[in-house]
């Protein structure tokens, strides 16, 4: 599984799908800017405002411990945020 967000526009992309907008990331770190994630190798990395890339990643824990928030959590921002989604489309 291949993870990639952008914190500003609130994006995640998981498998190199399209992706998902909007998704609500207020709780991920104020100098996020972007994280990558290869499930496949265990290796990704957290990029800072600016660029700076803060660390690579080994491990899924180390998402948690530099973003505060588990891998699967932000996943299930991007399930809550397709839902409402969907909801909308209801009503169009």
């Amino acid at each position: 599984m291949n993870i990639y967000i952008t914190k500003d526009d609130g994006f995640i992309s998981q498998d190199g799908e399209a992706g998902t907008s909007g998704c609500n990331f207020s709780d991920l770190p104020e100098n996020l800017s972007s994280l990558s994630w290869d499930d496949s190798t265990n290796t990704g990395m957290v990029e800072l405002d600016h660029g700076v890339v803060q660390n690579k990643l080994v491990s899924e824990t180390d998402i948690k411990t530099q973003l505060g928030m588990s891998l699967a959590d932000i996943l299930e921002k991007k399930t809550d945020r397709d839902a409402e989604i969907e909801a909308a489309k209801k009503y169009e």
